[in-house]
């Protein structure tokens, strides 16, 4: 997964890849939701980040 900061509130998420074996576990989407939560706990100066 790479996450870029775009600015001081917008977050960009790309190149999301799962190996085969891990697929239909559940891995990403507990990766995503930690993700989320983390960059929306993070202080900006106009709040929560937009996530494009």
């Amino acid at each position: 997964m790479r996450i870029a900061l775009l600015s001081d509130s917008m977050a960009y998420l790309a190149a999301f890849r799962t190996n085969k074996e891990y697929e239909g576990k559940g891995y990403f989407s507990k990766l995503y939701r930690f993700v989320e939560s983390d960059l929306n706990g993070k202080s900006t100066k106009s709040g929560k980040y937009q996530l494009v």
